[in-house]
């Protein structure tokens, strides 16, 4: 039932600015598809509410590989979507008697992603970007919540337009996880992400 709720939220979202950018004479404007890899930050668990007496958690690493599609709409204004992976590690440190002794350990976390989001284009190699994004979890294990819900996201990014249709892109961001979980049970841990995107993007 939520998906449907989403999907049909998408549907108009598209139909929407699909809508917009035909009476302003840009439906001409192509398609541009790529790749990206995200990394070089830091992936922290914050639950919300606190916990009192439980266990920390610190970054350790991660990185996503990505499908990238951007349809331009206007000079300003394009639709970003695609497809994720990712994979997460959080260093786990349990807080326990002092008569009990359990050293620190690793948890992954594997996500796999979609992301519905606009890009405005500030200036000739500056733009914004930001939106929401759909989180499926993967993961094996059970010493971190479950991830899969609605997130959002937001950056600043740089890019360079080739004359023969390649583009090339980085953008620092940042992404909250699963601010609307499917699987919600008592204290929420949200996986909040600060990194740095880089990609390459062709226009056809």
């Amino acid at each position: 039932m939520i998906m449907k709720h989403i999907t049909s939220i998408i549907i108009v979202i598209l139909i929407s600015i699909s809508s917009f950018a035909q009476e302003n004479g840009s439906d001409k404007l192509f398609m541009k598809v790529g790749l990206s890899y995200s990394s070089f930050g830091n992936n922290p668990i914050i639950y919300s509410p606190s916990l009192d007496g439980g266990a920390s958690y610190k970054s350790v690493d991660f990185y996503t590989i990505g499908f990238v599609i951007i349809k331009p709409f206007s000079k300003k204004i394009e639709l970003e979507t695609g497809f994720e992976y990712s994979e997460h590690t959080i260093r786990i440190i349990p807080n326990l008697p002092p008569d009990i002794i359990k050293d620190p350990y690793n948890s992954e976390k594997t996500l796999w992603s979609i992301p519905v989001g606009i890009r405005y284009n500030l200036l000739k190699y500056l733009y914004i970007n930001g939106g929401v994004f759909l989180d499926f979890d993967s993961s094996l294990g059970y010493e971190l919540e479950n991830q899969q819900g609605i997130g959002v996201y937001v950056g600043l990014g740089a890019k360079y337009d080739f004359n023969f249709g390649l583009s090339i892109f980085a953008t620092p961001y940042f992404k909250a996880h699963s601010l609307i979980p499917f699987k919600k049970q008592g204290s929420q841990g949200h996986l909040m992400e600060t990194g740095f995107k880089m990609g390459v993007i062709y226009g056809f």
